[in-house]
């Protein structure tokens, strides 16, 4: 039983670590602004696995991996991480590096991509400045009614 759960939890892991990095690469990229609610459910995976690293020092799906692995099988778990234990093929430089810089980057690319927003689309006016241009707009002749627009010289039928 020990070592099924287990596997759940490398499982479970295995597709946080994809959801992190897939969401790093589309936050960098600028397409996961566009959806706000999967951004703020990435931001906030991102939050979680930040802080777990920071409090504990390791990831603690590791940890309770390698715990479940040694109940089950005294001496079976894996040394070292998560990521160097099945991507062993990956260099030990990518190992290091690979998720401080992708989490670095979807960190500034949220407020890189709102910037570069705001300098596409100016904002829209405020009502301060709406109302000066009302008071300062001349007055619409009476003979052309509120829209701005004349009879045409036609006139309805019955006189009126």
């Amino acid at each position: 039983m020990l070592g099924w759960l287990a596997d759940a939890v490398a499982v479970v892991h295995g597709l946080l670590v994809l959801a992190v990095l897939a969401g790093a690469l589309l936050a960098m990229a600028g397409l996961l602004r566009r959806h706000r609610v999967w951004e703020r459910a990435y931001y906030g995976l991102l939050a979680v696995v930040i802080a777990a690293n920071v409090l504990t020092g390791d990831c603690p799906l590791t940890r309770w991996e390698q715990g479940l692995r040694n109940a089950y099988q005294p001496g079976s778990a894996y040394c070292n991480s998560f990521l160097g234990h099945y991507l062993p093929w990956l260099p030990i430089w990518a190992l290091a590096w690979i998720g401080p810089v992708l989490m670095g980057g979807a960190l500034l690319a949220a407020p890189l991509w709102r910037w570069a927003d705001r300098r596409s689309h100016p904002p829209a006016p405020n009502a301060e400045c709406v109302r000066e241009s009302r008071i300062m707009s001349p007055p619409v002749p009476p003979e052309l009614g509120a829209r701005g627009q004349g009879s045409g010289g036609r006139r309805r039928a019955g006189g009126r």
